[in-house]
């Protein structure tokens, strides 16, 4: 009996903010399609995607969940979507408005998306 080609792992959804987003459920299929791409980089798509949708599902479950939003932000930065950023750190802060690094992040993702919007435009490369 042969080693299995196919084989998954999986983690935990559920983490906290000092354990980072979960390991990401992996199958040798995968990787080996991705085989141009070095594992920590697909390992940190995959963890950052993955940390998207448990905000998504945390905001959407408790809407007035601050640190939801912070975290949401958090991984649309790292996914570089400074515009989706900018408007999680926002509602971050419209919940909690003295959160200082909230207001760190929401300075950082629209300095992102200026620099974005002036690559897009040509102006900068």
């Amino acid at each position: 009996m042969g080693a299995s080609t196919h084989s998954t792992l999986t983690a935990p959804r559920a983490f906290s903010s000092l354990d980072g987003p979960p390991e990401p459920t992996w199958t040798r299929s995968s990787a080996s399609l991705s085989a141009s791409l070095s594992a920590p980089l697909i390992a940190s798509l995959i963890r950052y995607a993955q940390a998207r949708e448990d905000a998504l599902e945390c905001v959407k479950l408790e809407p007035k969940f601050a640190k939801g939003h912070f975290r949401l932000a958090l991984a649309l930065q790292a996914e570089e979507d400074p515009a989706g950023a900018c408007a999680a750190f926002t509602k971050a802060l419209a919940l909690e408005p003295g959160n200082k690094e909230a207001a760190a992040g929401l300075n950082v993702a629209r300095m992102q998306a200026e620099r974005k919007r002036r690559m897009e435009a040509g102006e900068i490369s």
